[in-house]
């Protein structure tokens, strides 16, 4: 999408985000949002909605970004499951 609206002065990007603290989260379990926590690399918590904010602001102000997607994860990866 980014090169086929470019002629036109339109940039497109995306974000991927990890697992925050959000109103739905707040329903699960402590230990669950804990367990979920120690999952993300550094920091070992979950994502503030305010840092996933900061990153759509920078790529706002930041005109060259154009094409990507920025995880915005903590360096989570989900594991591999072979049961479909």
């Amino acid at each position: 999408m980014a090169r086929d609206l470019g002629q036109y002065g339109i940039r497109v990007n995306t974000i991927a985000p990890g697992i925050f603290d959000t109103p739905l989260m707040a329903a699960a379990s402590d230990k669950v949002k804990q367990g979920l926590a120690m999952s993300v690399v550094a920091p070992k918590r979950l994502g503030n909605p305010t840092e996933l904010a900061q990153v759509v602001c920078s790529i706002i102000d930041s005109t060259y970004i154009n094409g990507e997607t920025i995880r915005v994860d903590g360096g989570i990866r989900m594991g591999y499951s072979s049961k479909i």
